[in-house]
């Protein structure tokens, strides 16, 4: 039997690869199997099962009584006498079921977390145009043609986005207005756009206008945070010694997720991409009206090539981009979602044996309490109530690991949510549904059956 499953599971997974690549985001293909060790360790794998699904039921057969079998009352052993052993399989099996649903509850609760929290700048209508530098001089002119589109309507260069490449924000040393020693920030160039392409909110002062202040070139402006941990209540006109020289604070922007929901808001500037510094600038931000993004696109495309880069236009969009900084989380939330219900199923199936088992064991039981006026749903209730018992010791047992493995899988998230009951409550119920649902079956067969075939059969 394990042989003939071990075959059918190979040609399930030969058909299943695809949807396994497609939900895990890993390419592997059957020739990652046909190694000697994976297939020494499967070969390994189904003999053990085998074996070890074959010596249970041989010591329970090798420890009947003779005389015990003769008389009918086919008695095991002591050490076999209890069914322990088959309600603690059961109750595992719906542990690991509820284990991993409430795992599933927690990591989807976490993700709309992500996808709903407020970043502080609007990502939505966004392309991304990476490599800006191969334009070289002509960073001012593809812009000015940009611009020229009707339903463009902002162009921002940078050195960096949120959601964008992990070095396009750089950290660089400055010395705080008031102190003697160096701090770290993460650093930004920018030119006067920028704050209009990511609908970034200015806390205090102005954001960049070299046109009307020619001297913003020796500008910062700077986030929240940044003001918060140098203590400045009104950071405007304060001062940074960046490079030898004196960068002055014109403005304070609200503190936006530049990086992923795993790291905490850092102390941030922001420096004009102007004159030297437009050579920083790599990307481009560009806010779009929400009608033919192809037709944009297109455009976009065409006034790139227009200026003959080396490379072709590389593109993305912004909301796509940050939503890849969750792509892990996304695919391990399918993954739990599928291996619970793999977990449930083969849980169910555990049950609906044991049911069988037991309601057949229980056979002339049950004839009896019939003949002597017993009702239909009191038998169901006799014959459920203990196997909903262990469902719900099965809960018990795994909401503390649930509880302990999720809550250290959350400490990775600077912002996270916090475990409240429902995923508990709803697994629990999901699982106490489903084991209901199996038992029904056998409990109302064995309960509707005539008595008089129960009590006839010795």
């Amino acid at each position: 039997m394990t042989a003939a499953a071990f075959a059918i599971a190979l040609a399930l997974i030969a058909a299943l690869f695809p949807a396994f690549r497609n939900l895990t985001g890993k390419a592997i293909g059957l020739g990652d199997l046909a190694t000697l060790p994976v297939v020494l360790s499967l070969v390994f794998l189904a003999a053990v099962v085998g074996i070890g699904a074959g010596i249970y039921p041989a010591l329970v057969l090798s420890s009947f009584r003779p005389a015990a079998v003769l008389r009918g009352t086919f008695a095991a052993g002591a050490g076999f006498r209890s069914s322990a052993l088959r309600k603690g399989l059961i109750v595992l099996q719906f542990a690991v079921s509820v284990f991993l649903l409430v795992g599933t509850a927690v990591v989807y609760e976490q993700t709309d977390f992500f996808q709903s929290k407020r970043l502080g700048f609007d990502r939505e209508h966004v392309f991304v145009v990476k490599r800006a530098g191969l334009l070289g001089t002509n960073v001012r002119a593809f812009k000015a043609k940009l611009l020229q589109h009707p339903d463009i309507q902002t162009v921002a260069l940078s050195s960096g986005l949120p959601g964008a490449e992990a070095a396009a924000v750089s950290l660089r040393v400055l010395r705080p207005e008031g102190s003697q020693e160096g701090i770290v920030m993460a650093m930004l160039s920018c030119d006067e756009d920028f704050r209009e392409a990511l609908k970034l909110e200015m806390v205090s002062g102005r954001f960049f206008s070299p046109d009307d202040h020619p001297s913003d070139g020796e500008a910062i402006v700077i986030n929240e945070t940044a003001a918060r941990d140098f203590g400045w209540d009104k950071p405007l006109g304060k001062t940074f010694k960046y490079q030898r020289n004196d960068v002055r604070v014109i403005g304070a922007v609200r503190d936006f997720h530049v990086y992923s929901l795993h790291a905490k808001i850092p102390r941030m500037g922001f420096l004009y991409a102007g004159g030297a510094r437009e050579r920083d600038g790599d990307f481009f931000a560009i806010r779009v009206r929400p009608t033919d993004i192809r037709r944009i696109l297109a455009y976009v495309r065409t006034a790139w090539d227009s200026f003959s880069p080396p490379l072709a236009l590389d593109y993305s969009f912004l909301d796509e981009d940050y939503a890849k900084l969750y792509a892990a989380e996304t695919r391990t939330m399918k993954v739990l979602g599928v291996f619970s219900g793999l977990a449930i199923s083969i849980s169910c199936l555990g049950l609906f044996g044991l049911v069988s088992f037991m309601t057949e064991r229980r056979r002339k039981e049950i004839g009896i309490r019939k003949v002597l006026g017993a009702r239909v749903e009191a038998i169901v209730v006799l014959l459920g109530k203990d196997f909903l018992r262990w469902v719900l010791l099965a809960n018990l047992v795994a909401w503390p690991a649930a509880f302990f493995v999720t809550h250290r899988w959350l400490r990775n998230f600077a912002y996270r949510i916090e475990i409240d009951a429902w995923p508990f409550i709803l697994s629990a119920g999901a699982v106490l549904l489903l084991a209901a649902a199996t038992l029904a079956y056998q409990t109302i067969m064995a309960a509707l059956a005539n008595p008089a075939d129960s009590l006839r059969r010795e």
